[in-house]
């Protein structure tokens, strides 16, 4: 099962306006700012739908690393 945690929190300073803090089932964690809760959701939704695709560059780099 596909376990996603997206906390969006309103934020009242210069670097945005909301806060996005994201985790995925791969241990993978991201925090960004956005400037509406339109480019919040839009943010959080791509980076849930690039998780596989994320992992997988984090596995060959890995396997690159290690060869």
């Amino acid at each position: 099962m596909k376990k996603y945690t997206i906390n969006i929190t309103e934020v009242n300073f210069r670097v945005g306006s909301f806060k996005v803090a994201l985790s995925d089932h791969n241990n993978n964690m991201n925090v960004v700012y956005e400037r509406s809760l339109q480019d919040a959701l839009k943010y959080a939704k791509t980076w849930c739908e690039e998780a596989e695709e994320r992992q997988h560059a984090k596995d060959v780099m890995n396997k690159a690393i290690l060869e």
